[in-house]
């Protein structure tokens, strides 16, 4: 069981990363405008997922709930390493073009889907293992979308 003072650690840093990956995306929908409509569709969802992160975390601690889930996937050092990788991301983008914007929105949301970053264990409270599947679906989605657009830039 992760204490509720640690849990709100968590979802802070775990909104911090979608909230970030979505301002790299609206960075890259300015800057494009023949894509814009695909980079603000993915800052649009990266945004809902912040959205359900707070949500949850609400209902947790309305709940005052103790609720468990790996400690050590969710640890300060495996988010804020993460934080790392996409504020890099964020700092590195100012001069990708279009193509290396693509296979850098990819890269980082394959490195997602294959830690299976939002892959809660078994036997996790049903709210939290409902949100995180969502968020791993959609995780695929972009980076499927991501692959396909990028594979037709070179």
């Amino acid at each position: 069981m992760i204490p509720p003072r640690a849990m709100n650690s968590i979802f802070e840093r775990l909104v911090e990363i979608e909230l970030t990956i979505g301002e790299l995306y609206g960075r890259y929908a300015a800057r494009f405008p023949a894509t814009a409509e695909v980079w603000e569709g993915l800052q649009h969802d990266e945004r809902r997922h912040a959205d359900w992160l707070r949500s949850l975390q609400l209902q947790i601690q309305e709940k005052d709930a103790n609720i468990g889930f790996d400690a050590d996937r969710f640890s300060p050092t495996v988010l804020d390493a993460y934080l790392s990788i996409v504020r890099a991301a964020l700092t590195e983008s100012d001069g990708d073009t279009e193509a290396q914007a693509f296979h850098r929105a990819v890269a980082i949301e394959q490195s997602f889907v294959e830690t299976r970053f939002y892959d809660v264990a078994t036997g996790t409270h049903p709210t939290i293992a409902r949100v995180f599947k969502a968020l791993a679906e959609e995780t695929k989605h972009h980076r499927a979308r991501l692959a396909e657009l990028a594979a037709g830039m070179g």
